[in-house]
């Protein structure tokens, strides 16, 4: 199992606080249109509140997919959430 913590914030370019992580990942899996609605919704409740979640390595996958391919996020969300995804061991 992966632990991942999404309770950091998300940088502008000048280094300022935008947003934190879990919120912004938590409402990109609300925007989704296909996949396991309740898994997707069971994920988005938990990092909404507490930010971490634990997943198999299928799951991380489909995290990492989800972030690549979300047209709801922006680059400098995307970024900055596949480089913490890297970290995650």
């Amino acid at each position: 199992m992966k632990k991942v913590d999404l309770n950091f914030q998300i940088k502008d370019l000048d280094g300022n606080d935008i947003g934190l992580a879990n919120k912004a990942f938590a409402n990109t899996l609300m925007a989704e249109k296909s996949g396991d609605a309740v898994k997707l919704f069971d994920w988005a409740m938990t990092l909404n509140k507490s930010g971490i979640i634990e997943v198999d390595e299928s799951d991380f996958n489909k995290i990492k997919d989800i972030i690549e391919k979300s047209e709801t996020l922006f680059i400098i969300a995307k970024a900055q959430l596949l480089k913490y995804l890297l970290t995650v061991k």
